[in-house]
C-alpha cells in the first residue's frame, strides 16, 4: 500500500464483534453492581444518558470519595466486561478474519515510508485477535505486553496484564526512538483498558474534557502530536471506520488538515449517508469542513464487507461493500 493510505478506527470496528458502542455503554455503567447503594449517582445517570459525562461531572465534582469511587469502579467494571465480551466473541464466526487481517496489514508501510493504525477505542481487539499480519509497533509500550498470541487470546486479563504508561522523561526517549521502527505504527489515542497511569490510576480518555487529559498526560500527548503530524502530510487519504464525529477535538484535527492540505476521507459506516451528515454537522465550528473532505461513505459493516467465508482471502472477497470500499479507496492512485 502507498504510504499515503491512513486508518482510523471506533467504536463501530469492534461493534462487528459484540462489543457495545458508546451510547450502549450507559447500560453496562448503570447497572453496576457498585453503584446499587448509590442512588444519587444512578438518578444522576438517569437524568443524562451521556455516560461519560456523568463519569466526569462526578470524578471532577463536589462528590464524595466513596461516590468517586464507585463511578470509577462502575465505569472500569464496563471496559472489562467489554473486554471480556471481547476476547470471546470468536471473530472469525462473525467475519472473513483472514480477509480482515489482509486488510489491516495492508496499511503496514515500509522502509522510510511509515503505516500507521490509528483508533479512539480502549479495547483489545486487535491485541487479542490481529493474529495473521505484520505486527505494528504501540510507542512506549513493550511489545510482549501489548500482543497476546493465540495462548491468550482469550484469556481474561489478570493483574500483570495492566501496563504503566511512560512519565515525561520516558515518552521524550520513545520520541527519539521511533525514528528507528519506521514501518508500522499503532496509536491508542484514547488509552487503553488495561494501562494505568504513573500513579497507578486506570489511564483511559473519558469524559467531558477529553482535549485536557490528553494534554495531561506526556505518551498520550505525543500520539495526538503524531496524528496531527501525519494528517497535515501531503496527500493523505484517511479510511475511517466506526467513527461517528462525537470527540470535537478528533474533529478539529480531521478538519485542520482538510484546510491545511487538502485531506480527503473515506467513511466505513453503516448509517444511512443523510444521518451521517447531520453527525458531522453537529459540531458545528467544524462540521462543514469534515463534509468538503468526505469523498466516499461506504454504508456496510465489516460483517457485510468480510462475510465469513473460510479459507476467502482478500483478493477474493466479492462483497459489494468490498467492491465499493475498494472501488473508493484502495484503487485511487497516489
Amino acid at each position: 500500500m502507498s504510504r499515503r493510505k491512513l486508518l482510523l478506527i471506533g467504536a463501530g470496528f469492534t461493534a462487528n464483534f459484540g462489543a457495545p458502542l458508546a451510547s450502549e455503554m450507559w447500560n453496562w455503567v448503570y447497572g453496576a453492581e457498585v453503584l446499587r447503594g448509590h442512588e444519587e449517582l444512578r438518578e444522576k445517570m438517569r437524568l443524562n444518558l451521556d455516560f461519560e459525562r456523568v463519569y466526569f461531572e462526578v470524578t471532577t465534582g463536589n462528590y464524595s470519595d466513596d461516590q468517586k469511587r464507585a463511578m470509577i469502579e462502575a465505569v472500569m467494571g464496563a471496559f472489562r466486561d467489554m473486554d471480556d465480551i471481547v476476547r470471546s466473541s470468536v471473530p472469525y464466526q462473525r467475519a472473513n478474519t483472514t480477509a480482515l487481517d489482509a486488510f489491516l496489514a495492508s496499511f503496514a508501510g515500509s522502509r522510510g515510508n511509515r503505516g500507521y493504525i490509528f483508533t479512539l477505542n480502549q479495547d483489545l481487539y486487535l491485541e487479542r485477535w490481529y493474529l495473521n499480519g505484520v505486527r505494528p509497533l504501540l510507542p512506549g509500550i513493550q511489545p510482549n505486553a501489548v500482543w497476546r498470541g493465540p495462548s491468550r487470546r482469550e484469556t481474561p486479563l489478570e493483574q500483570n496484564d495492566y501496563i504503566r504508561v511512560p512519565d515525561e522523561v520516558a515518552v521524550r526517549e520513545y520520541r527519539e526512538r521511533l525514528s528507528q521502527h519506521d514501518t508500522f505504527v499503532y496509536l491508542k489515542l484514547h488509552g487503553s483498558t488495561n494501562w494505568l497511569r504513573p500513579s497507578g490510576q486506570p489511564q483511559m480518555v473519558l469524559g467531558a474534557q477529553k482535549r485536557e487529559s490528553i494534554d495531561a498526560e506526556p505518551l498520550l500527548r505525543w500520539y495526538m502530536d503524531l496524528f496531527r503530524e501525519v494528517l497535515n502530510e501531503q496527500n493523505r487519504l484517511l479510511l475511517i471506520i466506526g467513527y461517528g464525529f462525537r470527540d470535537s477535538h478528533i474533529n478539529a484535527v480531521i478538519a485542520d488538515a482538510i484546510v491545511s492540505t487538502g485531506l480527503k476521507f473515506v467513511v466505513v459506516n453503516p448509517r444511512a449517508t443523510q444521518e451521517l451528515l447531520q453527525a458531522m454537522r453537529f459540531d458545528h465550528q467544524c462540521g462543514e469542513i469534515l463534509e468538503r473532505g468526505m469523498a466516499s461513505h461506504v454504508p456496510y459493516t465489516l460483517q457485510q464487507i468480510f462475510p465469513p467465508e473460510p479459507r476467502v482471502v482478500l483478493q477474493n472477497v466479492a462483497s459489494p461493500g468490498w467492491a465499493l470500499l475498494k472501488r473508493d479507496f484502495f484503487d485511487k492512485p497516489d
